[in-house]
């Protein structure tokens, strides 16, 4: 019987006047969520919390360790003065499963320079750096916060199909955020909509007909909560 890789149960955590109210969700191997939602919905906090890296208020969590898991965000997490030759040392030292020769194929696709400082990177080689080092320490779970904004069409296939690679090849699970419903639609196998620091609609993919029935469902709930 498979089990969950990971869950959380009536999770509250509250940032200011934001307020992630009572929200659950469970995943096993080879998920691929789509989590969608308008700006402030929650999203990025929810990541935040999966990647243990902000505490709850209430509810329970049931996480894996943070080596296990594989996190990319908007903002590059290494100091800017580090080049990808001086970063691959620190790496090394944080994962015990640090993969160098995987990690220096993903550079070598993507094309990075090693010895430029990466503040120096522009925000799609900044985010080709996150997911080059989130694919080389055996994550099993991927937690990708608008993974291709900012990344030209044909490269965002790609990295949408790389990512796919990766799940099929490691059994591995994915929580992504985004607002292009195309990338849901290309690799997701589960759908969630989140508003208002809650989530209002989970789905498995194969019950969705089409991208248009979700377009419909959010603006429904839009209208609703203009109503209130």
């Amino acid at each position: 019987m498979e089990t969950d890789v990971f869950s959380v149960s009536n999770i509250y955590k509250r940032q200011g006047d934001f307020l992630l109210d009572s929200v659950s969700l469970s995943a096993m191997n080879n998920d691929i969520i789509g989590l969608i939602g308008d700006n402030g919905a929650g999203k990025t906090t929810f990541l935040k919390i999966i990647a243990s890296l902000i505490s709850i208020d209430s509810g329970e969590s049931n996480l894996p360790l943070q080596e296990k898991i594989g996190v990319v965000f908007d903002q590059l997490p290494f100091p800017g003065s580090l080049s990808i030759y001086e970063l691959e040392k620190v790496m090394k030292r944080l994962f015990s499963t640090w993969e160098a020769e995987k990690f220096h194929n993903y550079i070598n696709l993507f094309k990075l320079p090693l010895k430029t400082p990466v503040k120096k990177f522009s925000k799609g080689m900044s985010m080709k750096l996150n997911i080059a080092v989130s694919l080389s320490h055996q994550a099993q779970i991927l937690l990708l916060d608008e993974l291709t904004s900012g990344l030209d069409p044909l490269v965002r296939i790609d990295i949408l199909q790389l990512i796919q690679d990766y799940v099929r090849e490691n059994n591995a699970t994915v929580v992504m955020s985004t607002h292009i419903l195309d990338d849901i639609d290309k690799i997701a196998t589960k759908v969630v909509l989140m508003h208002n620091g809650k989530f209002v609609l989970q789905k498995e993919m194969k019950d969705i007909p089409d991208m248009h029935y979700l377009e419909k469902k959010f603006k429904e709930i839009l209208e609703k909560q203009g109503e209130n």
